[in-house]
Order: C-alpha cells, then structure tokens, then sequence
C-alpha cells in the first residue's frame, strides 16, 4: 500500500513540475491571465505567456525578440503614470485547434483608478508547446511615447 500510494505522489509532484498556468485556458482565458501576469509583473509567468521568437509592430515598427526575456520596459511604462492595466473586451476573430487571432481592448490606469489611455491590442496565438502563447501583437491606440518595451 506504501508503495502504491509513493507512486502515486512521485506522478502527481512530477506532473504538476511540467504544469503551466495557462494549462487549459482558452484563448480568451490566455489574454484575461496576460493582463494579470502583466499587472503583477510577474517576469517568470510573462516569458511562459509569450513564444519566442515574439514579434510585434509597434508605432509602425517591426520588433523581433528572439530570445526569451520580459519584452517590457516598466520603468518607462510607469514614468508614463501607469499603476495597471484592465481588459475591457476580448472578441475572437478565428480560433484553431493551434493557432488564434483576437482583438483585445484594454486601458491603462493611474495610481488614482483614472483611465488615461485606452488601447486596442490584435494578438496571434499558438499553441505549439500544448497550451497557449503570445507569437506576435499589435496596439492600435498607443503613440510611441506611450509603448515602452525592451
């Protein structure tokens, strides 16, 4: 009995090690755990949301990351008066089996909870390691002032 009950404590601790967060999500469920990860800043948690390479067009710019790294800048983000970010509606455009594309709107809030920025996002995502992940984005909405990143 000792024995059966070990094994069954050695697949339970050695599944949950290979676990992600976003396990199960849906797409939708990705971008909603996205904005919580990003308003922890939770580096660990955000390079497991993105796939790399991550590409993005920001302020009419290609931006490739190839390798893994938190592609946000905070600090100049919160010069900008950001203290968090909150998504006001996801809408899917197409969802596959291993690919995605949605529109998120979102805003960008000050210490005080005053919304001073309000954003459209387009996200592409894959599902090529079995759960969900950023591949590559665009905001509409943000000048360039407004999209620090790495």
């Amino acid at each position: 009995m000792k024995k059966v009950l070990f094994a069954f404590c050695m697949v339970f601790v050695f599944s949950s090690v290979s676990a992600h967060p976003q396990d199960g999500l849906s797409p939708e469920g990705l971008l909603t755990y996205y904005i919580k990860v990003f308003n922890a800043e939770d580096a660990a948690a955000l390079e497991d949301v993105y796939h790399f390479p991550n590409v993005k067009i920001q302020s009419g710019k290609l931006v490739v990351q190839e390798s893994k790294g938190v592609p946000i800048d905070y600090g100049a983000l919160k010069k900008s008066g950001w203290k968090y970010s909150k998504v006001k509606s996801i809408k899917p455009i197409s969802i596959g089996d291993n690919s995605a594309l949605l529109e998120m709107e979102y805003a960008r809030y000050d210490a005080k909870d005053k919304e001073y920025l309000r954003l459209t996002g387009f996200y592409v995502l894959t599902k090529n390691a079995g759960y969900w992940q950023i591949l590559s984005f665009t905001n509409i909405g943000a000048p360039v002032r407004d999209t620090p990143t790495r």
